[in-house]
């Protein structure tokens, strides 16, 4: 849709009981889409150009158990991160945005444990994500190849950890969900917005109203933008609302 919410159109025609397209996201030059889509468990990756033509399959999902998800461009436009189950936990993969050329990035080890939601840094050069590996979700760093692994941020508590984390655009600075702060066993009751410094540095707590989440900058970097319960709507049909950093 246009940006005013104008002008929607529909690109996936997902066919089949149990099916879905879900989590797609721009090339670099905003000429093609990525994107998952299949059954439950068995979610396959696809590309397609911006209008919903030449959609072509980049990932084929191997047995009943095997998937992946959340293709991320590098900002080149020559890879794809992404996530999948196919080495028996959730991990991080590259490979090129033709498919080919699959490399695993992380091997997470023992049961109901993963790695999940790869973010490249504007320059390309690295990758955040968040893991489970020692029990608590925390935010990772590591070099594009899956060398030099850093974890950013330490847990203390009972709590679920952190979430999604997010590269401001010039690359010193990640944005994420956290319920680091509160010891409650509801997610959406305790979660605020958090930023630190690319090298783990510098925590900032950014709000302190509980039920926030999804956290993405402003292209310039001075804004952010990110869903609330503050206003008393459900989570997912929240508000937008801003902080200055």
């Amino acid at each position: 849709m246009d940006e005013d919410g104008s002008n929607q159109r529909r690109l996936t025609y997902t066919v089949g009981d149990d099916r879905r397209s879900t989590l797609p996201h721009w090339s670099p030059d905003r000429l093609k889409i990525a994107f998952s889509t299949g059954p439950y468990r068995h979610m396959e990756m696809h590309i397609m150009d911006r209008d919903g033509s030449n959609v072509r399959r980049i990932w084929k999902a191997e047995g009943t158990q095997s998937e992946a998800w959340g293709p991320q461009w590098s900002p080149d436009g020559r890879r794809l991160a992404f996530v999948s189950n196919s080495g028996g936990n959730n991990d991080i993969y590259v490979m090129d945005s033709a498919g080919s050329n699959v490399s695993r990035l992380t091997l997470t080890e023992g049961s109901d444990k993963g790695s999940e939601d790869p973010t490249w840094s504007p320059d390309g050069e690295r990758i955040a994500f968040n893991s489970n590996r020692d029990g608590i979700w925390e935010i990772y760093v590591m070099r594009s190849d899956g060398s030099d692994l850093q974890q950013l941020t330490y847990t203390l508590g009972e709590s679920p950890g952190a979430g999604k984390p997010a590269w401001s655009p010039d690359g010193k600075s990640i944005l994420f969900p956290s319920m680091r702060s509160s010891n409650s066993a509801n997610w959406y009751d305790a979660v605020d917005i958090y930023v630190i410094d690319a090298d783990g540095s510098d925590l900032q707590r950014l709000t302190h109203s509980g039920d926030n989440g999804s956290p993405v900058w402003s292209p310039d970097g001075k804004r952010i933008a990110f869903s609330s319960h503050r206003s008393g709507t459900r989570r997912y049909g929240g508000t937008i609302a801003r902080s200055i950093l």
